[in-house]
């Protein structure tokens, strides 16, 4: 294989929609309670040294995946400024939906007011699930099969008890599901967003910029 075969061959890897898509609005939701992760060294008889982070998020008993997706979907929709009958697409991605047959997205997107006439699914796939389903997004909108589409990326601790994961594994819209929540448009279309919009407008409990991985989040 010649060199300029090699090059032909990976540029073709590349996923480029048909028209430009961009964000135009996301949202977060973390839920309000936090485990130390010294209380679970405590409880395995471990040493409190050393230990990954100070604490975790965890879901009240009252939530998992969709509760929590259906939060951060609702905060995204305000910062994008569009009518949820506008949506194409509302996809979810998790490691941890909490039934095994019955979609998520179909859920979330009924909460969320959607149109019933829509694509609506789940994506699995470990810590990039909510990745995915942002390609997929892109691809949609990008091939101009819909105007706008919703992609989540939302989980709950799955660790095993006594794992590493355990100290590690939290809930919510973190880097643990990948992605938060984002509406995706076509680039040509008015952005509503701005870099210096603050998160913590449309959230329901305080936030901080570690809770949020936000770069434009400063508390």
């Amino acid at each position: 294989m010649t060199e300029h075969t090699h090059h032909q061959d990976k540029s073709g890897l590349l996923l480029k929609p048909d028209r430009q898509v961009g964000i135009i609005g996301y949202g977060a939701y973390v839920p309000r309670y936090r485990l130390p992760a010294k209380e679970i060294a405590r409880i395995w008889g471990a040493g409190d040294e050393g230990l990954p982070v100070i604490e975790k998020a965890v879901a009240g008993l009252d939530e998992d995946v969709i509760t929590m997706a259906v939060e951060a979907a609702r905060n995204a929709l305000k910062r994008a400024e569009i009518d949820p009958l506008q949506l194409r697409a509302v996809w979810v991605g998790s490691e941890s939906h909490p039934y095994a047959v019955k979609p998520s997205g179909t859920i979330v997107a009924e909460a969320i007011g959607a149109s019933v006439n829509i694509q609506a699914g789940d994506w699995e796939f470990a810590c990039k699930a909510g990745s995915e389903a942002m390609v997929a997004a892109m691809a949609l909108v990008g091939s101009g099969m819909g105007d706008y589409a919703l992609a989540i990326g939302m989980d709950t601790a799955q660790g095993k008890p006594g794992d590493a994961l355990e100290f590690t594994a939290a809930a919510g819209a973190n880097d643990q599901a990948s992605t938060p929540c984002a509406v995706l448009a076509e680039r040509t279309r008015p952005r509503m967003m701005t870099p210096a919009c603050d998160p913590r407008q449309y959230a329901l409990f305080p936030i901080t910029s570690a809770q949020l991985r936000c770069p434009h989040l400063h508390v």
